[in-house]
């Protein structure tokens, strides 16, 4: 377990700043990967927390709407990251 937690700790930087590079290989602002996976896995976290706690039937249609729309938004991040660059009118990439 504290292996684990040791090589998150040593990855975390690189794999923000892998991830905002590719953000700007596609062309879009690298701050948008700190609005996506944050919000998504945001707000599956609370769906999940909350699931617990309610055992009305709507009351859990609701949750899983909100971790719909988390999975969602994870998975508009996944499409980001894998557009193929763009190397022409690309304000990120100097030539």
């Amino acid at each position: 377990m504290i292996p684990l937690s040791i090589w998150e700790i040593i990855n975390f930087i690189p794999g923000i700043s892998i991830t905002v590079r590719r953000y700007h290989d596609v062309g879009i602002s690298g701050l948008w990967y700190f609005a996506t996976p944050f919000l998504g896995d945001t707000l599956i976290q609370k769906a999940s927390k909350y699931a617990n706690y309610y055992e009305n039937v709507n009351e859990h249609k609701f949750i899983l709407v909100i971790d719909l729309i988390g999975i969602i938004i994870e998975l508009i991040s996944l499409v980001i990251i894998l557009k193929p660059t763009k190397f022409q009118n690309n304000k990120y990439i100097h030539n």
